[in-house]
């Protein structure tokens, strides 16, 4: 079996967790082991309860989209006005903040989601899922100890930013030091920072040539 084929059938056996009740298990894939077996558990815990909170947008995502333009590669002080002026009030379901506080952070004026949830505008178009502690932490623990080799050049991606003349927050704004949380980085080996490897990366942000 490809390594195709067991995602797909990763993803039909997740798929019929999520939406199975407790009258009917689904088997798992004979291939999976115990300890993945219990990840994707973990992984369909927290992917319901994101399901079950759904905080909305009153607004029309993309309406708010068109300010942004097609190709958006950094913040754009003008445009970050313009939405923050049309910023539309969040809701979400009684008892259920899904941020560690109702008021924004004194230092950042930006709310802290903590609890898993979904986003969708005022047309039931969901825009993201936010899935805290997804993995293990013996699973974090693994991936951590598989990219230490590559610590240093992850350090080199975010540092380039900090040392760039134009500030972080407008351009290369992907490795602005603020996303990086350096405390937690101190516990897991000092391992931060950003590498691109997408092959398509540029091609993404660029129009391609007309044929002659």
């Amino acid at each position: 079996m490809s390594a195709l084929d067991k995602c797909e059938e990763l993803g039909k056996y997740m798929q019929a967790l999520h939406v199975g009740d407790s009258a009917h298990v689904p088997t798992a894939p004979s291939w999976l082991s115990a300890s993945l077996c219990s990840d994707v558990q973990r992984a369909m815990e927290v992917i319901a309860a994101a399901d079950n909170c759904l905080v909305l947008l009153q607004g029309d995502a993309e309406y708010h989209t068109t300010h942004l333009g097609p190709h958006q590669r950094g913040t754009d002080p003008n445009k970050e006005s313009v939405l923050e002026y049309l910023k539309p009030h969040l809701t979400y379901p009684e008892g259920r903040c899904p941020w560690s506080s109702t008021d924004p952070d004194p230092i950042t004026k930006r709310l802290w989601a903590t609890e898993p949830f979904k986003l969708a505008d005022a047309l039931g178009r969901v825009i993201l899922w936010f899935l805290p502690a997804l993995l293990s932490p013996e699973r974090q623990d693994r991936i951590v100890a598989d990219i230490e080799n590559i610590a240093e050049v992850l350090s080199r991606g975010m540092n380039k930013a900090q040392a760039d003349a134009v500030p972080a927050t407008v351009k290369q704004w992907r490795r602005s030091k603020f996303l990086f949380n350096t405390q937690l980085s101190l516990s897991r080996d000092n391992i931060t920072g950003s590498m691109d490897i997408s092959p398509g990366w540029y091609a993404q942000g660029h129009e391609t040539p007309a044929a002659s």
